[in-house]
């Protein structure tokens, strides 16, 4: 089992206790598909929103030993904060604009996530 920070809305001390408890478990993944909505499974999170975010998650995987995975992408439907981010590196590209923007170095993260849907739609 590896935990994800699912959406933007994250507490960094839950997380910390749990992996305070599962010492043994070094990986954190990143936000699931943020450039779909809720309404597939989604946690619409706009690039800039998430650059934000990450850094924090960054600070705390640090902090905490932890390897990064960056955020599981997927194609996409929907509409996010008024942008179509139909393609995965779509909303990645802007993703590390927006944190290069910010914060003038590109952001971290030690693995790729993949989201990948079975024959019966489910996110596996």
């Amino acid at each position: 089992f590896v935990p994800m920070i699912w959406g933007s809305g994250f507490n960094l001390n839950e997380i910390k206790a749990w992996s305070d408890a599962h010492p043994n478990d070094r990986y954190v993944l990143g936000f699931n598909e943020p450039n779909l909505t809720g309404n597939h499974g989604g946690s619409a999170i706009p690039p800039t929103a998430a650059a934000e975010k990450w850094h924090e998650i960054e600070q705390f995987a640090k902090d905490n030993n932890l390897s990064l995975i960056a955020p599981a992408l997927n194609y996409s439907p929907d509409i996010v904060d008024g942008v179509h981010y139909s393609t995965p590196d779509m909303w990645m590209d802007a993703w590390i604009k927006a944190y290069k923007d910010a914060y003038g170095t590109a952001d971290i993260f030690h693995h790729l996530g993949i989201s990948v849907r079975d024959g019966y739609g489910r996110t596996v």
